[in-house]
């Protein structure tokens, strides 16, 4: 029983180099994809507030629309790390991170990266 432990042990060790680098890889990609999109979201932000009657912050509890959504999910780098993340290991179903880009003014570009994102990081980095 022990010499199993031992083996099982020694097998887990000896793959912590490529497990880090792999790490580093998804966190890079995470980082660079999370840049874009909290620009795209601060954008429409802006937006958002140019276009308030009263000057503003319109999203708030009552208000759920697309632009709040994005503003939700991607308006922090932190914020759209996470997003991202949970949209890769099952957090959240892609679906509700993606939706906010195509229903935003964002255009078509931010949801076309999206996928480009989601498909770059299930099936080439953690060959799912």
């Amino acid at each position: 029983f022990l010499q199993d432990l031992k083996m099982l042990i020694q097998g887990i060790l000896s793959t912590m180099h490529q497990l880090v680098w792999t790490v580093v890889l998804i966190l890079m990609l995470l980082y660079i994809f999370a840049l874009m999109f909290t620009e795209a979201a601060a954008s429409n932000g802006l937006r958002l507030l140019e276009t308030s009657e009263d000057g503003t912050w319109p999203c708030n509890e009552e208000n759920n629309n697309a632009d709040c959504s994005l503003q939700a999910l991607y308006g922090g780098l932190f914020r759209s790390m996470l997003t991202l993340y949970m949209s890769i290991t099952g957090g959240m179903d892609w679906s509700q991170a993606f939706e906010p880009l195509v229903q935003s003014d964002v255009g078509p570009l931010f949801a076309s990266l999206f996928l480009i994102f989601l498909t770059l990081s299930t099936l080439a980095v953690m060959n799912v």
